[in-house]
């Protein structure tokens, strides 16, 4: 394992992919979140670094401390996973970073407590016990064929409309009982055929029959919250048209303008169709159906829309790799059919569209978060505003992106006023988002401060 710089771990931040821990004294804390990390994100679990303030507390006898965590790790965890330690300096203390792999032999758990009572994932920042239906998703994440690629249980060939599935590839292909079989929504069972998860997804009438959930909702609220609500709507049509049923209620309950142009006229929506399309494809093709509860929402706000579904992000994929355009099809036969049907235009590029388009509407970015055992996307309709930064706020930030880090002592040289107004600067850039601190306490002489 390569060594990372303790600055690097403290502007990274908790997340789904790493938890500071203040020390080892809870040994249970630390286990259950080693069992998260190797049944979700992997990644790496540090000691003696508080949570809250970040503050580097260092641990005491760092080597013994990190022998007994290997040893306890070995003797509770079912199947035993093997983490990687090391132990590292920072200004005379050190710390105990557990790198831990997302496994291949999950679900983990503690052998005494058993699968059911000891079973942690990772959500967001959070460890959380997993219930049966989540243990199963962990389960089926593992094996070669995914959930809407199995034979959907129950299900009669007759379930498929064979005619709808003629009349929406018409445009594209002629299609039949045979091309719906190389596409997977058909598949052998027993020798009969028999339709897969994502067959019935797709082409069945009957497709709520199975799949309670397999519907979008989407309501209109007054103001920023749920408090009133204006109007409820529930799609329920066949996925490729309940996409346009969905942008036509968004169009109607947000603002569009028109752009008189001398060739033709262009709707400018507040918040750009494509982005919202894209969300919305998204969103219905990496739901994962076999989580019962919910259906696919979006929830219309006078300063946003929020668009979210039912998923679980495993295997070492995390939100950051979402928001890069990093992303695993987690429904491979409705992705090939909204591939075939023109739906989709390239894997992997529905986030990079939404964020391009977001920017050239002088939007800020969406916003994505894991909630749950589900993923949102948020697109905020206010534009982009700077923070009111004055000449000194700007010259502070400019000489610690020069410098990469600054201490008070440089920036009361930088700016001549005094430490006390130097400090309430910093603490206002601190609070902002904009710089972070790194020390070992409040009143750490040697605290320095570095960019996010």
């Amino acid at each position: 394992m390569h060594s990372m710089k303790v600055e690097d771990f403290i502007k990274r931040g908790e997340s789904k992919t790493l938890e500071f821990k203040e020390n080892a004294n809870s040994k249970a804390r630390i286990l259950s979140t080693v069992i998260a990390f190797s049944n979700t994100s992997g990644e790496r679990i540090i000691v003696g670094i508080q949570d809250k303030t970040h503050h580097v507390l260092g641990v005491l006898k760092p080597h013994e401390v990190a022998e007994s965590l290997v040893s306890m790790i070995h003797d509770t965890v079912e199947p035993r996973i093997i983490p990687n330690i090391e132990v590292i300096p920072f200004r005379n203390k050190h710390l105990i970073v557990l790198e831990i792999y997302p496994s291949p032999n999950r679900p983990h758990f503690e052998r005494s407590q058993g699968k059911e009572k000891s079973t942690y994932i990772r959500i967001g920042s959070t460890t959380r016990l997993a219930d049966q239906e989540l243990i199963k998703t962990i389960e089926r994440s593992t094996l070669t064929r995914s959930f809407d690629e199995e034979v959907c249980p129950g299900a009669i060939l007759e379930d498929i409309d064979l005619d709808y599935a003629k009349e929406v590839f018409l445009p594209h292909r002629q299609i039949n009982a045979k091309e719906l079989g190389s596409l997977g929504a058909l598949s052998k069972d027993k020798e009969i055929m028999a339709p897969t998860v994502g067959g019935i997804l797709l082409f069945s009438k009957e497709r709520l029959k199975y799949f309670p959930d397999a519907w979008v909702q989407i309501g209109s609220f007054e103001g920023t919250n749920k408090a009133k609500i204006i109007s409820t709507y529930k799609i329920t049509s066949h996925f490729p048209q309940a996409i346009d049923e969905c942008l036509n209620i968004l169009k109607i309950n947000i603002q569009v303008g028109l752009n008189i142009q001398e060739v033709r006229h262009e709707e400018v929506w507040e918040i750009p169709k494509i982005a919202l399309r894209e969300a919305i494809v998204n969103a219905i093709v990496h739901t994962d159906y076999s989580l019962r509860g919910a259906p696919t929402r979006i929830a219309i706000f006078s300063d946003r829309i929020e668009i979210e579904n039912s998923a679980l992000l495993l295997g070492g994929l995390s939100i950051d790799d979402i928001k890069s355009g990093v992303s695993k099809l987690r429904n491979p036969v409705l992705g090939r059919v909204f591939f075939e049907l023109g739906i989709i235009e390239q894997w992997g590029s529905g986030v990079t569209r939404m964020t391009q388009a977001c920017k050239e509407a002088g939007l800020g970015e969406p916003v994505f978060e894991e909630i749950g055992a589900r993923i949102r996307v948020t697109f905020y309709k206010k534009k982009v505003q700077d923070l009111n930064l004055d000449d000194v706020d700007s010259a502070i930030l400019d000489f610690i992106r020069k410098n990469h880090s600054a201490s008070t002592h440089e920036i009361v040289s930088l700016i001549e006023l005094s430490r006390r107004t130097a400090i309430n600067r910093l603490s206002r850039l601190v609070d902002n988002g904009l710089l972070i601190e790194i020390a070992l306490s409040p009143n750490d002489p040697k605290k320095r401060y570095e960019l996010p």
